[in-house]
Protein backbone atom coordinates (compact mmCIF):
# COMPACT_ATOMS: atom_id res chain seq x y z
CA UNK A 1 0.00 0.00 0.00
CA UNK A 2 2.90 2.30 0.72
CA UNK A 3 4.05 1.97 -2.48
CA UNK A 4 1.43 2.42 -4.31
CA UNK A 5 0.42 5.64 -2.74
CA UNK A 6 4.08 6.88 -3.08
CA UNK A 7 3.45 5.88 -7.22
CA UNK A 8 0.73 7.67 -6.83
CA UNK A 9 1.98 10.84 -6.00
CA UNK A 10 5.04 10.38 -8.23
CA UNK A 11 2.82 10.02 -11.17
CA UNK A 12 0.93 13.07 -10.34
CA UNK A 13 3.79 15.02 -9.61
CA UNK A 14 4.62 14.19 -12.61
CA UNK A 15 1.56 14.81 -14.99
CA UNK A 16 1.52 18.57 -12.47
CA UNK A 17 5.11 19.23 -13.18
CA UNK A 18 3.75 20.68 -16.99
CA UNK A 19 1.85 23.21 -15.21
CA UNK A 20 4.10 23.74 -11.75
CA UNK A 21 7.76 24.21 -13.22
CA UNK A 22 6.63 26.72 -15.50
CA UNK A 23 4.70 28.25 -12.80
CA UNK A 24 7.57 28.35 -10.43
CA UNK A 25 10.03 29.82 -13.34
CA UNK A 26 7.67 32.97 -13.56
CA UNK A 27 7.38 33.89 -10.07
CA UNK A 28 11.34 34.42 -9.60
CA UNK A 29 10.71 36.97 -12.59
CA UNK A 30 7.46 38.09 -11.95
CA UNK A 31 6.24 41.76 -9.85
CA UNK A 32 5.45 38.71 -6.75
CA UNK A 33 9.30 37.40 -6.78
CA UNK A 34 9.93 39.18 -3.88
CA UNK A 35 7.52 37.36 -1.80
CA UNK A 36 5.18 38.90 0.81
CA UNK A 37 5.86 38.91 4.47
CA UNK A 38 3.55 35.38 6.65
CA UNK A 39 1.36 38.09 8.28
CA UNK A 40 0.47 39.98 5.12
CA UNK A 41 -0.09 36.14 3.25
CA UNK A 42 -2.28 35.24 6.31
CA UNK A 43 -4.06 38.41 5.90
CA UNK A 44 -5.50 37.32 2.78
CA UNK A 45 -7.36 34.85 3.94
CA UNK A 46 -11.09 34.71 4.00
CA UNK A 47 -13.20 35.59 7.33
CA UNK A 48 -14.65 32.12 8.95
CA UNK A 49 -17.79 33.72 8.10
CA UNK A 50 -17.69 33.15 4.44
CA UNK A 51 -17.47 29.86 4.77
CA UNK A 52 -20.91 29.47 5.67
CA UNK A 53 -21.85 30.44 2.31
CA UNK A 54 -21.82 26.99 1.39
CA UNK A 55 -25.80 26.71 2.47
CA UNK A 56 -26.21 29.65 -0.41
CA UNK A 57 -24.23 31.54 -2.12
CA UNK A 58 -25.29 34.93 -1.36
CA UNK A 59 -25.98 34.24 2.07
CA UNK A 60 -23.74 37.16 2.87
CA UNK A 61 -24.85 38.94 0.00
CA UNK A 62 -23.32 39.92 -3.75
CA UNK A 63 -21.55 42.54 -5.26
CA UNK A 64 -24.10 41.84 -8.50
CA UNK A 65 -26.65 43.18 -6.40
CA UNK A 66 -24.62 45.66 -4.58
CA UNK A 67 -25.14 44.41 -0.94
CA UNK A 68 -21.33 42.29 -0.77
CA UNK A 69 -21.43 42.94 3.31
CA UNK A 70 -19.57 39.99 3.51
CA UNK A 71 -16.66 40.74 1.85
CA UNK A 72 -15.82 43.41 4.50
CA UNK A 73 -15.79 40.55 7.55
CA UNK A 74 -12.30 39.56 8.88
CA UNK A 75 -9.19 41.81 8.60
CA UNK A 76 -10.09 43.45 5.72
CA UNK A 77 -11.80 43.43 2.18
CA UNK A 78 -11.82 40.50 0.34
CA UNK A 79 -13.17 40.66 -3.42
CA UNK A 80 -16.09 37.96 -3.84
CA UNK A 81 -14.78 36.55 -7.06
CA UNK A 82 -11.48 35.59 -4.37
CA UNK A 83 -13.47 33.19 -2.37
CA UNK A 84 -16.92 32.55 -3.58
CA UNK A 85 -17.42 28.54 -3.45
CA UNK A 86 -20.66 26.97 -3.74
CA UNK A 87 -21.25 22.61 -4.69
CA UNK A 88 -25.16 22.80 -4.30
CA UNK A 89 -27.61 21.99 -1.20
CA UNK A 90 -27.87 18.33 -2.29
CA UNK A 91 -24.29 17.15 -2.00
CA UNK A 92 -24.09 18.75 1.49
CA UNK A 93 -27.28 16.62 2.33
CA UNK A 94 -25.43 13.02 1.13
CA UNK A 95 -22.03 13.65 1.99
CA UNK A 96 -22.43 11.76 5.64
CA UNK A 97 -23.60 8.80 3.79
CA UNK A 98 -20.61 8.66 1.63
CA UNK A 99 -19.24 7.07 5.17
CA UNK A 100 -21.24 4.04 4.51
CA UNK A 101 -19.32 3.72 1.14
CA UNK A 102 -15.92 3.76 2.85
CA UNK A 103 -14.74 4.97 5.68
CA UNK A 104 -11.50 5.17 4.61
CA UNK A 105 -11.80 7.59 1.83
CA UNK A 106 -14.72 9.49 3.56
CA UNK A 107 -12.09 10.29 6.28
CA UNK A 108 -9.51 11.35 3.75
CA UNK A 109 -12.34 13.91 2.15
CA UNK A 110 -13.37 15.15 5.66
CA UNK A 111 -10.20 15.74 5.97
CA UNK A 112 -9.46 17.37 2.73
CA UNK A 113 -11.91 20.06 3.62
CA UNK A 114 -10.83 20.98 6.63
CA UNK A 115 -7.27 21.38 5.19
CA UNK A 116 -8.76 23.61 2.75
CA UNK A 117 -10.87 25.81 5.04
CA UNK A 118 -8.19 25.89 7.28
CA UNK A 119 -5.28 27.38 5.03
CA UNK A 120 -8.61 29.71 2.76
CA UNK A 121 -9.11 31.14 6.47
CA UNK A 122 -5.64 32.12 6.86
CA UNK A 123 -4.78 29.56 9.98
CA UNK A 124 -0.88 29.09 10.85
CA UNK A 125 -1.28 25.71 8.88
CA UNK A 126 0.09 27.90 6.05
CA UNK A 127 3.67 28.29 8.07
CA UNK A 128 5.20 24.85 6.81
CA UNK A 129 4.10 25.90 2.74
CA UNK A 130 5.38 29.39 3.47
CA UNK A 131 8.81 28.32 4.83
CA UNK A 132 9.24 25.58 2.75
CA UNK A 133 7.42 25.05 -0.45
CA UNK A 134 9.23 27.04 -2.94
CA UNK A 135 6.86 29.89 -4.69
CA UNK A 136 4.75 29.88 -2.35
CA UNK A 137 4.80 32.78 -0.38
CA UNK A 138 4.67 34.75 -3.66
CA UNK A 139 0.87 33.15 -3.80
CA UNK A 140 -1.15 35.96 -2.89
CA UNK A 141 -4.73 33.72 -2.99
CA UNK A 142 -4.86 31.78 -0.23
CA UNK A 143 -8.33 32.17 0.21
CA UNK A 144 -8.37 30.38 -3.42
CA UNK A 145 -7.93 27.05 -1.41
CA UNK A 146 -11.65 26.71 -0.46
CA UNK A 147 -11.65 24.40 -3.58
CA UNK A 148 -10.41 21.69 -1.74
CA UNK A 149 -13.39 22.00 0.31
CA UNK A 150 -15.78 22.30 -2.67
CA UNK A 151 -13.91 18.95 -4.57
CA UNK A 152 -14.33 17.22 -0.96
CA UNK A 153 -18.12 17.99 -0.46
CA UNK A 154 -18.85 17.26 -4.21
CA UNK A 155 -16.78 13.96 -4.02
CA UNK A 156 -18.57 12.87 -0.62
CA UNK A 157 -21.92 13.89 -2.21
CA UNK A 158 -21.48 11.48 -4.53
CA UNK A 159 -20.46 8.51 -2.55
CA UNK A 160 -23.49 9.06 -0.76
CA UNK A 161 -26.15 8.86 -3.24
CA UNK A 162 -24.21 5.65 -4.10
CA UNK A 163 -24.26 4.48 -0.51
CA UNK A 164 -28.20 5.69 -0.51
CA UNK A 165 -29.15 3.43 -3.91
CA UNK A 166 -26.75 0.18 -2.54
CA UNK A 167 -28.56 0.42 0.83
CA UNK A 168 -31.78 0.91 -0.66
CA UNK A 169 -31.87 -2.21 -2.64
CA UNK A 170 -30.61 -4.38 0.50
CA UNK A 171 -33.64 -2.31 3.09
CA UNK A 172 -35.37 0.59 2.00
CA UNK A 173 -36.11 1.43 5.70
CA UNK A 174 -32.64 1.29 6.66
CA UNK A 175 -32.02 3.87 4.03
CA UNK A 176 -34.69 6.10 4.87
CA UNK A 177 -33.54 6.12 8.51
CA UNK A 178 -30.02 7.00 7.40
CA UNK A 179 -31.27 9.82 5.28
CA UNK A 180 -33.14 10.93 8.39
CA UNK A 181 -30.63 12.56 10.80
CA UNK A 182 -28.58 13.91 7.71
CA UNK A 183 -31.77 16.12 6.35
CA UNK A 184 -32.16 17.26 9.94
CA UNK A 185 -28.27 18.02 10.73
CA UNK A 186 -27.81 19.64 7.56
CA UNK A 187 -31.28 21.49 7.91
CA UNK A 188 -30.51 22.81 11.20
CA UNK A 189 -26.71 24.06 10.62
CA UNK A 190 -28.28 25.94 7.92
CA UNK A 191 -30.83 27.40 9.77
CA UNK A 192 -28.24 28.54 12.29
CA UNK A 193 -26.03 30.00 9.31
CA UNK A 194 -29.02 32.21 7.76
CA UNK A 195 -30.18 32.79 11.22
CA UNK A 196 -26.86 34.26 12.42
CA UNK A 197 -26.83 36.62 8.97
CA UNK A 198 -30.22 37.60 9.24
CA UNK A 199 -29.32 39.07 12.77
CA UNK A 200 -26.39 40.75 11.58
CA UNK A 201 -27.50 42.24 8.56
CA UNK A 202 -30.18 43.74 11.39
CA UNK A 203 -27.60 46.13 11.87
CA UNK A 204 -26.88 47.00 8.45
CA UNK A 205 -30.47 48.33 7.17
CA UNK A 206 -29.26 51.69 7.26
CA UNK A 207 -26.17 51.33 5.15
CA UNK A 208 -27.99 49.03 2.72
CA UNK A 209 -31.66 49.09 2.94
CA UNK A 210 -33.40 45.62 2.00
CA UNK A 211 -30.94 43.63 2.95
CA UNK A 212 -32.57 41.71 5.92
CA UNK A 213 -34.95 40.88 3.58
CA UNK A 214 -32.45 39.83 1.06
CA UNK A 215 -30.94 37.66 3.57
CA UNK A 216 -34.12 35.82 4.41
CA UNK A 217 -34.69 35.03 0.61
CA UNK A 218 -31.43 33.39 1.10
CA UNK A 219 -32.47 31.13 3.99
CA UNK A 220 -35.68 30.14 2.28
CA UNK A 221 -33.41 29.24 -1.34
CA UNK A 222 -31.15 26.90 0.86
CA UNK A 223 -34.58 25.58 2.08
CA UNK A 224 -36.15 24.80 -1.34
CA UNK A 225 -33.30 22.95 -2.56
CA UNK A 226 -32.93 21.07 0.02
CA UNK A 227 -36.81 20.09 0.28
CA UNK A 228 -36.00 19.07 -3.65
CA UNK A 229 -33.04 16.73 -2.41
CA UNK A 230 -34.36 15.06 0.17
CA UNK A 231 -37.93 14.14 -1.10
CA UNK A 232 -35.28 13.14 -4.50
CA UNK A 233 -33.26 10.82 -2.20
CA UNK A 234 -36.48 9.41 -0.69
CA UNK A 235 -38.07 8.45 -3.66
CA UNK A 236 -35.01 7.37 -4.96
CA UNK A 237 -35.06 4.59 -2.29
CA UNK A 238 -38.17 2.88 -3.62
CA UNK A 239 -37.27 4.13 -7.89
CA UNK A 240 -33.76 4.62 -8.17
CA UNK A 241 -33.67 6.25 -11.84
CA UNK A 242 -36.80 8.50 -11.05
CA UNK A 243 -35.33 9.96 -7.11
CA UNK A 244 -31.77 10.05 -8.71
CA UNK A 245 -33.29 12.56 -11.99
CA UNK A 246 -35.03 14.66 -9.57
CA UNK A 247 -31.75 15.18 -6.94
CA UNK A 248 -29.61 15.76 -10.01
CA UNK A 249 -32.38 18.46 -11.93
CA UNK A 250 -32.36 20.14 -8.51
CA UNK A 251 -28.45 20.19 -8.41
CA UNK A 252 -28.16 21.39 -11.85
CA UNK A 253 -31.05 24.03 -10.89
CA UNK A 254 -29.17 25.33 -7.93
CA UNK A 255 -26.13 26.12 -9.46
CA UNK A 256 -27.67 27.17 -12.66
CA UNK A 257 -28.93 29.77 -10.26
CA UNK A 258 -25.69 30.50 -8.63
CA UNK A 259 -23.90 30.86 -12.07
CA UNK A 260 -25.60 32.69 -13.49
CA UNK A 261 -25.65 35.49 -10.40
CA UNK A 262 -21.79 35.35 -10.79
CA UNK A 263 -21.80 35.80 -14.01
CA UNK A 264 -24.76 37.73 -14.73
CA UNK A 265 -25.57 39.14 -18.31
CA UNK A 266 -24.55 42.55 -19.71
CA UNK A 267 -25.37 44.97 -22.07
CA UNK A 268 -24.08 43.91 -25.07
CA UNK A 269 -23.50 47.67 -26.66
CA UNK A 270 -20.93 47.55 -23.89
CA UNK A 271 -18.96 45.68 -26.59
CA UNK A 272 -19.02 48.14 -29.21
CA UNK A 273 -18.40 51.48 -27.56
CA UNK A 274 -16.45 53.62 -29.65
CA UNK A 275 -14.02 55.78 -27.83
CA UNK A 276 -12.63 59.07 -29.15
CA UNK A 277 -9.08 58.15 -28.13
CA UNK A 278 -9.05 54.94 -30.62
CA UNK A 279 -10.10 57.44 -33.22
CA UNK A 280 -7.15 60.03 -32.37
CA UNK A 281 -4.67 57.34 -31.93
CA UNK A 282 -5.42 55.74 -35.52
CA UNK A 283 -5.63 59.45 -36.88
CA UNK A 284 -1.85 59.98 -35.69
CA UNK A 285 -1.00 56.43 -37.28
CA UNK A 286 -1.94 57.91 -40.47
Amino acid sequence: ALVAAFAAVLAGGVLAAVQLLPVLELTRVSSRAAGMSYQDLLGNGLPVARLLTVFSPNLLGSPVDANDWGDYLGRGYKAYMEGAFYVGVAPLLLAPLGFLKSRREGLFWVCLAALGALLATGTHLNAPLYFLVPGYRSLAGISRAVLLVSVAISVLGAMGLSALLDLSAKDAGAARRALAPCALEVGLLGLVAGGWAWMYTGGLEAQLPGVGQYTTHQVLRFLGFLAVAVVGSLIAVRSPKLGTTIVLVGLVLDLGLFVDRFTPSVNPTYLSIKSPVIERMKAAEQ
